[in-house]
C-alpha cells in the first residue's frame, strides 16, 4: 500500500543522462516526493549531493542510472559512501551486469531496478528502504534516549534488579549510599533483607506474585539501613523481558526517597477532606430544618403547638450548635497542625535551598518540590479559609432563629 504522505516527507537525488528518459521520469516523480533534484551525470549528481547537504535541507534518497559520461554509477556511490555511509541509494539499469551488480554491493547499493522502470515497483522500493531506513534511525535515537533516560534515572533514583526468584542482581551507587550497604553485601540477597521488620510478608509476595504476571507494582515500603535508620521509598517495579518481548528475564525497582512526614501529611488531607465533608452535610441539614421550621411556624394556629414545637427546634438547634463546637475544634486541632507543618516544611525549603548551592546537578528536581509543597499548603489554607466562613455563616443563621424563637416567645408573652 502506497503512503503518500509518508512519501512527500522525502527529497529526492535523480541521476539519468538519458534526457528523455530523464523528462519523463522527472515529471512522474515530481508529484510524489517533496523534492526533486537533477543531474545529468555522476559528477553533477556528486556536486548536487554536497551542495544540498545542509541543516535546512538534506536528501534522503538517491536514484541513479548506472552507465553515464565523467562519473559512472558505480563511481558516484562509492564518492557518496565517503561522504555518507547509510542513505538509501537505488541503481537504475538496462542490463543485469553480475560485476557491475557486485561492485554495487561491495559500496552498500540499497537495491536496484532493471529498465525500462515500472512506476508502482519503484515507489514500493523506494518507500520500503526509506520507511527501513527511518525504522532503524528511529530505533537507534530510541536507544540513545533510553541510554540518556537510565544516566538520569541512576542520578536521581534508586535503583536495583532482581532475577525471578527475588535475589538483586543489580544495585545503582545511591541505592548503596542510602542503605548504607556495598554491593558486594547486596548482591545475591533477598529483596527482604532491605525491608523494615515492620513490613509485612504479605505485602512483598504480594509484590512478586504482581510482577511475575507482568504487570508493574507501584507502591510505599519502608526499609531499614545497615546501621538501623528506617527510610521509606516510593518504588516502581517494572517486569524486563528478553529480546524477542515474550519471557521476563528480571525486574526493575526504581525508587524515590519519601518521609514519615509526607505518609502523615497525605492522612491528614483525607482526614480535612472527610472533616469539610461532614460539616457541608451538617451545614446542609441544618438549612434543611430551619426550612421546615418556616413552614411550620406559618401553619401553626394554637399556642400549645407553637409552644412544643418551639420547645422541640431549640433541643435540635442546640445540638447542631453542639455539633458545630465540635468540629470548630477540629478545624483548630488542623490549622494548629497544619501551622506546625507548615513551619517544619520552611525549615526543610531553607534547609533544600543550602544543600542546592552544594549539589547543583539536583537544584531543579528541589525547587519542583518546594514549589508542589508550597502549592499544597496554599490550597489546604485556602480550603480551611472558606470552612471557617461556612462555619460563621451557620453560627449567624442559628443566632438570627435563636432571635427569632426569643421575639415569638415574647410575643405570646412566654
Amino acid at each position: 500500500m502506497i503512503n503518500q504522505s509518508f512519501l512527500k516527507t522525502l527529497n529526492v537525488l535523480y541521476i539519468e543522462d538519458s534526457v528523455a528518459t530523464r523528462t519523463q521520469f522527472t515529471m512522474m516523480i515530481t508529484k510524489l516526493f517533496n523534492k526533486v533534484v537533477i543531474a545529468d551525470d555522476g559528477q553533477e549528481g556528486i556536486e548536487k549531493f554536497i551542495a544540498n547537504k545542509n541543516d535546512d535541507f538534506e536528501i534522503n534518497l538517491i536514484i541513479s542510472d548506472i552507465h553515464m559520461p565523467k562519473m559512472n554509477g558505480i563511481e558516484l556511490l562509492k564518492k557518496i559512501r565517503e561522504i555518507c555511509e547509510d542513505i538509501p541509494f537505488i541503481i537504475t539499469t538496462a542490463y543485469t551486469q553480475t560485476e557491475l551488480l557486485l561492485q554495487a554491493i561491495k559500496f552498500k547499493a540499497t537495491d536496484y531496478i532493471i529498465k525500462p522502470i515500472d512506476m508502482k515497483n519503484l515507489i514500493n522500493t523506494v518507500q520500503k528502504v526509506c520507511q527501513d531506513k527511518y525504522h532503524e534511525n528511529l530505533k537507534k535515537q530510541t536507544l540513545k534516549d533510553l541510554e540518556q533516560l537510565k544516566d538520569t534515572i541512576n542520578e536521581v533514583a534508586l535503583v536495583i534488579k532482581t532475577d525471578l526468584k527475588g535475589k538483586i542482581i543489580f544495585t545503582n551507587e545511591l541505592f548503596c549510599k542510602v542503605s548504607e550497604y556495598k554491593t558486594n553485601e547486596i548482591i545475591g540477597q533477598r529483596y527482604k533483607m532491605l525491608s523494615h521488620p515492620s513490613t509485612s510478608e504479605s505485602v512483598i509476595n504480594n509484590l512478586m506474585i504482581e510482577i511475575q504476571k507482568g504487570n508493574t507494582w507501584e507502591g510505599k515500603l519502608q526499609n531499614i539501613s545497615k546501621s538501623g535508620e528506617s527510610y521509606y521509598i516510593s518504588a516502581t517495579v517494572i517486569p524486563l523481558y528478553d529480546k524477542y518481548d515474550i519471557d521476563i528475564i528480571e525486574f526493575m525497582w526504581i525508587c524515590f526517597l519519601t518521609t514519615q512526614e509526607e505518609e502523615e501529611q497525605n492522612k491528614f488531607k483525607k482526614k480535612v477532606v472527610v472533616n469539610v465533608k461532614e460539616t457541608r452535610r451538617i451545614n446542609l441539614q441544618s438549612r434543611q430544618t430551619i426550612n421546615e421550621l418556616q413552614t411550620r411556624l406559618t401553619k401553626y394556629k394554637h399556642f400549645d403547638m407553637i409552644e412544643y414545637a418551639l420547645q422541640v427546634e431549640k433541643k435540635r438547634t442546640s445540638k447542631f450548635k453542639s455539633q458545630i463546637k465540635y468540629y470548630e475544634k477540629e478545624v483548630k486541632f488542623d490549622e494548629n497542625k497544619l501551622d506546625n507543618m507548615s513551619n517544619e516544611i520552611h525549615q526543610r525549603i531553607h534547609k533544600a535551598k543550602l544543600i542546592s548551592k552544594k549539589e547543583k546537578d539536583k537544584k531543579d528536581i528541589a525547587v519542583s518540590e518546594l514549589e508542589i509543597l508550597t502549592k499544597e499548603l496554599d490550597t489546604r489554607e485556602a480550603d480551611i479559609q472558606v470552612l471557617n466562613v461556612e462555619i460563621t455563616n451557620q453560627m449567624n443563621l442559628i443566632e438570627e432563629l435563636k432571635a427569632s424563637i426569643e421575639l415569638k416567645e415574647d410575643q405570646l408573652g412566654l
